[in-house]
């Protein structure tokens, strides 16, 4: 079947795709457009005052870094496309005391009642998984009706898998993988701990496991930040396979920003390259019989200024 390899997504209309129970239709499509994701949470009230020029009545997100200077180390990569080298320095450098755990936790019940739709922890130079107490972060903003969006390299997964009872339908673990081998995820993401690739991958087979077990309907997506040193063919495939097979709901290709005075180099993919890993993406996903979701995003791969109006 003919397919489009351009900001693709590959699943095959004719193959029947059984949801997760509790799963709505539209919760695939949330993963991976942030427009229907931003719309879906403000609401008909919230997009009429935004027409309006008026503030939003609530967030529609709050977006938290955690980290805390009694942290052993703010991250346990030393990845090659990292956009914030010097601020993951300057952390241990200047020995930042960061948010204490009891005032995070504090913060997030102080929302109880507030109806903000979702909370993201997310990883500006750190990993949220090392944040002290993270496990009562998680069930935190589950207790207060919030969903949770994480974005984590997994490594210590098992913080997750030990929540993974609370979490619901709106719950989204994106998992940055961004390799398909150990031989791959070393030279990409120059891990402090020996082994990262084979203990991130049965930390998700646990999380897996776990929303089975249990029942629930959250969504977990690998991410693929595709350069020259992580695109062999069996590399794709096998990770391609292993996601499909353990029932991942999508793994989601692209090609990293490139740091802007950043100390080491990328060997991003050139725009030729980029369609063929895309090609050999869709002849892979036609050969597996998964429901797991395929996209490959041809999206630039220059890091740009972020202007900020006062």
């Amino acid at each position: 079947m003919k397919r489009n390899i351009v900001n693709a997504v590959w699943s095959d209309p004719h193959r029947t795709h059984l949801p997760r129970p509790g799963a709505s239709a539209s919760s695939s499509r949330r993963k991976f457009d942030r427009i229907d994701w931003l719309l879906d949470r403000m609401g008909p009230e919230g997009k009429t005052r935004v027409c309006r020029g008026a503030p939003l009545s609530r967030p529609a997100q709050v977006e938290i870094h955690p980290y805390c200077g009694a942290q052993q180390r703010p991250c346990t990569n030393c990845c090659v496309w990292c956009t914030k080298w010097a601020d993951k320095a300057a952390l241990v450098r200047f020995r930042e005391r960061g948010i204490l755990p009891e005032r995070l936790l504090a913060f997030i019940h102080g929302f109880a009642g507030a109806g903000v739709p979702e909370f993201a922890l997310a990883g500006n130079s750190t990993e949220p998984l090392l944040y002290p107490l993270i496990g009562e972060v998680m069930r935190a903003i589950k207790e207060i009706g919030s969903d949770l969006r994480l974005y984590t390299n997994f490594q210590f997964g098992h913080e997750v898998v030990a929540v993974a009872s609370c979490l619901t339908e709106g719950d989204l673990i994106r998992i940055s993988l961004d390799a398909g081998s150990a031989a791959a995820y070393d030279a990409t993401h120059q891990p402090c701990i020996q082994g990262a690739f084979e203990r991130i991958l049965a930390n998700v087979d646990d999380l897996l496991r776990e929303r089975e077990r249990h029942g629930r309907a959250f969504s977990v997506v690998l991410t693929f930040l595709a350069t020259r040193d992580n695109v062999a063919e069996a590399d794709l495939r096998f990770i391609m396979r292993w996601a499909g097979e353990h029932g991942a709901d999508a793994v989601r290709f692209v090609r990293p920003l490139i740091p802007s005075g950043h100390p080491q180099a990328v060997h991003s993919l050139t725009d030729a390259e980029a369609r063929d890993v895309q090609l050999a993406i869709g002849r892979i996903a036609d050969d597996l019989d998964a429901a797991t979701q395929f996209v490959f995003a041809l999206a630039g791969d220059t890091e740009t200024a972020k202007p900020f109006a006062a």
